[in-house]
């Protein structure tokens, strides 16, 4: 077997474990399948279908957005290319781009496989889906994604405070990590904690 071939194998065994009723995504009960040597994760709480493809040195995680932009005018297209590119530079390890005829736009988390950890797996998917969450937020596609995104992230927010973290440190992980301007990181953490809010979804219109 190619070392390709373990590699798969190990990840494929870490997010089959039985970890159902875990907060982080590597803990979920998904549904593995594979589609043309690419692994594919789905489960019903994650809005965005997981796809993981394999060379010899690295795994390739990445996630199709469903959003076209060839078919926008180029105002708005012009737009969304200058919002991905502005995340590229923000955001940490994710990396957002177009791909297919319809110029679909794609995440994608790039990992080397040489001494790749549960933990780090685990914390790139999260990391993944929290980028999201920040394009749907730039983007203003609230209306399309907002219910189970925002779902995730306060489940994200509420995991974090409950292994120790303060409320600082969890927007220190917002604004570092993801690109969140240090008051919008603030408002977002201290309606989660808080329940200031009351309906979690206005906070992000």
């Amino acid at each position: 077997m190619e070392m390709k071939d373990l590699y798969k194998k190990r990840i494929v065994e870490w997010l089959s474990a039985e970890n159902g009723g875990g907060k982080k995504l590597i803990d979920f009960r998904w549904k593995i399948s594979e589609e043309n040597d690419v692994v594919v994760l789905n489960n019903e709480k994650v809005p965005f279908t997981l796809k993981l493809s394999f060379d010899e040195m690295a795994v390739r995680i990445f996630v199709d957005t469903l959003i076209e932009t060839a078919v926008l005018d180029l105002e708005e297209r012009l737009r969304i290319y200058r919002s991905l590119l502005l995340l590229n530079y923000q955001i940490d390890l994710v990396k957002f781009m177009l791909s297919g005829m319809n110029e679909n736009i794609f995440a994608r988390v790039d990992l080397d496989l040489k001494d790749l950890t549960r933990k780090e797996l685990g914390d790139a998917l999260d990391l993944l889906l929290s980028a999201l969450f920040k394009m749907v937020k730039t983007l203003g596609f609230e209306d399309q994604f907002n219910k189970q995104i925002v779902e995730r992230m306060i489940e994200t927010i509420i995991d974090l405070r409950e292994k120790g973290k303060s409320k600082e440190q969890i927007v220190d992980y917002l604004v570092q990590k993801i690109g969140f301007v240090r008051d919008d990181a603030r408002k977002i953490v201290g309606e989660i904690l808080v329940g200031e809010a009351g309906n979690m979804e206005g906070m992000y219109k």
